[in-house]
């Protein structure tokens, strides 16, 4: 079996802000791609807050936290 133990309290929740900034720099990627809109990194984010938030598993959904 393969995994990943975050030892520190604060590693699994820097690890999840690791993964939604490359879910909005994707995001990003995809409006300009589709849309040929340049969006900066602070409307990107919020703009994928905006949309996906809700969708993205929180730490609170995960058993081991």
């Amino acid at each position: 079996m393969t995994g990943v133990a975050f030892v520190e309290p604060g590693d699994l929740y820097r690890a999840r802000m690791v993964e939604q900034i490359c879910h909005i720099e994707h995001y990003r990627a995809k409006v300009l791609a589709s849309e040929g809109r340049r969006l900066g990194a602070e409307q990107a984010a919020r703009e994928w807050i905006q949309k996906f938030t809700l969708n993205f598993p929180g730490l609170e959904d995960d058993p081991e936290v």
